[in-house]
């Protein structure tokens, strides 16, 4: 396996891309990272520190109780999310760490933009000219009858879609912004 060394062009590349991004958006990452990972603590403090579940014991209906026929049942256990802590620190950190997610995400797209750019532009021009040449037929038509066909299909997906973006819209949330400020250049 080939080794980079620090003076080795590709890695100068990515230390040029990583000086372009904002120093706001640094000062984001690491504030988002540091919330996460508190917010992180605060969820294990909740669920090491919440109470355990005490046994009650019952004699059932129709039993005298002297030879042992207790029942024990336990209360029903609490969530972690229940108290303020185990709340805070489960939000918290899903909108920290979908943050940090979402701006590696958006600066791993941003380095490679140009190149996927290229590449993309390449196959399909490549393939319209083949087309356009008649050595290559491309015919959509067969495409267009099943996104006809399947239409209902695709909008009872696009509905599902919706309801599970909104169902974890704090991490969404952190995970666009984070993209966002990742994309973003000076």
């Amino acid at each position: 396996m080939p080794q980079i060394d620090a003076n080795s062009p590709d890695r100068k590349r990515l230390a040029d891309h990583a000086r372009q991004v904002h120093p706001l958006s640094w000062k984001l990452l690491i504030g988002f990272l540091i919330l996460g990972l508190a917010c992180g603590g605060l969820y294990a403090y909740a669920h090491f520190t919440k109470p355990a579940p005490r046994s009650v014991a019952s004699t059932p209906a129709g039993a005298s109780g002297l030879l042992g026929a207790r029942d024990t049942t336990e209360e029903p256990s609490t969530s972690t999310t229940d108290s303020w802590a185990g709340w805070t620190g489960a939000k918290g950190s899903t909108l920290g760490f979908g943050f940090v997610g979402g701006f590696v995400v958006g600066f791993i797209f941003r380095a490679f933009l140009k190149l996927m750019t290229l590449v993309t532009v390449v196959i399909v021009g490549g393939l319209m000219a083949l087309s356009h040449y008649h050595i290559l037929n491309i015919d959509l038509t067969h495409a267009q009858d099943v996104v006809q066909s399947n239409a209902e299909w695709l909008t009872d997906q696009a509905t599902r879609l919706k309801d599970v973006v909104i169902a974890h819209l704090p991490s969404s949330t952190g995970g666009a912004a984070g993209a966002f400020f990742g994309l973003r250049r000076r």
